[in-house]
């Protein structure tokens, strides 16, 4: 399988010797190449997660576009990719590389970052199409029609998800909604989700839930067909997992001056051993959870601040988790071994502030 834009940093040979037995797997990060010179890879410091990309200057953005199929990558890319694409396709090059002077390049895998000289949120280009967003209603009627052909939705998987499978991909999933079958009944797609009712999809994020955080579970019953292990699962699959946001599908106003400057993601240095990162968070408060086989560590509430200072990281280097909705504040950093995903302690906060309080997971990956 040839390297694309959105190769991941670690991937299975499938056609290798070995791989029908599970022996065809990459012990060190795989070759990249990429297809041509439009895009430059943001480079992640996180293995499984598909790597983001700024357009290179200089190369029109329409023409930027023309190589970048087949995309192996997460669904935020993959949607921000059909977004600029189906602009290209109906209305045109000149409409689309007209975005670039006002707005900046174009990210894949990125929907905003910070401004340069303030914590401002600053859009990228393919968010700029999704207009009038905001929240789904709790009490939509579930398996209606809730949206127009093109629409902007983001299904979300149960609300601890993140926490609970730091390491997981699934907690949630960005669609377009596609319009309804012969029998009147709503459809949405989104990268490996194509053409999926409401229903379908539930069930799918459902199914990850369960097997993204009962690992330890899932292992027992391997080894010896039995467990004292009590299963977490999503208890109200209508209520707990649903679609959360919504936009309308657009093209952006055009914006007069020089392109906003963003903050570009960062690696993270790492200071400190592994052993002295697992040290901090301990006098932090972070505290395995009972039963745990102590490669997780949790912590209720602190200051963000607090943590920053306390693990010696820039703040740039808090990325968006993988398979965020557009505004979700759940934000993640890689220190080492160490996975620490973040999310602010109040439900109401959409762009997580220094002085926010959160509640942490620490998840050792090594």
């Amino acid at each position: 399988m040839p390297p694309t834009l959105g190769y991941l940093e670690n991937l299975e040979v499938l056609f290798a010797p070995g791989a029908a037995t599970g022996e065809g797997v990459l012990t060190s990060p795989a070759p990249f190449v990429s297809p041509d010179a439009a895009w430059e890879r943001l480079q992640s410091a996180k293995p499984w997660v598909g790597n983001s990309f700024i357009q290179k200057p200089g190369v029109a953005l329409s023409a930027a576009l023309g190589s970048i199929h087949p995309f192996r990558g997460e669904c935020a890319g993959a949607l921000q990719l059909s977004v600029l694409k189906g602009c290209l396709l109906s209305l045109g090059a000149e409409k689309l590389d007209a975005l670039n002077p006002g707005f900046g390049p174009a990210f894949i895998g990125i929907w905003y970052l910070k401004a340069e000289d303030s914590s401002a949120k600053v859009y990228t280009l393919a968010s700029r199409f999704l207009s009038q967003l905001g929240d789904v209603s709790a009490d939509y009627t579930r398996g209606a029609v809730i949206g127009v052909p093109g629409d902007y939705l983001y299904f979300k998987n149960k609300d601890d998800y993140p926490a609970k499978a730091p390491a997981g991909g699934w907690q949630g999933e960005n669609f377009i909604y596609m319009g309804q079958d012969a029998l009147g009944g709503p459809h949405y797609s989104g990268l490996g989700l194509g053409w999926k009712t409401e229903f379908a999809l539930r069930m799918f994020l459902g199914n990850t839930y369960m097997n993204d955080y009962n690992t330890d579970l899932i292992d027992e019953l391997r080894l010896s067909k039995s467990s004292t292990i009590r299963p977490a699962i999503v208890e109200n699959p209508l209520e707990q997992v649903r679609f959360t946001r919504r936009a309308v599908m657009r093209y952006p106003d055009m914006r007069s001056g020089p392109p906003p400057k963003m903050q570009l993601p960062q690696d993270v240095p790492n200071p400190f051993s592994n052993a002295e990162y697992q040290k901090r968070l301990v006098d932090l408060g972070f505290r395995a959870p009972f039963g745990d086989t102590g490669d997780k560590y949790l912590i209720d509430e602190l200051p963000l601040q607090n943590l920053v200072d306390v693990l010696g990281f820039p703040e740039a280097a808090l990325h968006q988790t993988t398979s965020a909705g557009m505004g979700a504040a759940t934000v993640k950093v890689t220190l080492g071994h160490w996975t620490l995903v973040i999310q602010p302690k109040s439900p109401d906060v959409r762009h997580l502030s220094m002085n926010d309080r959160v509640d942490v997971v620490g998840h050792f990956t090594g």
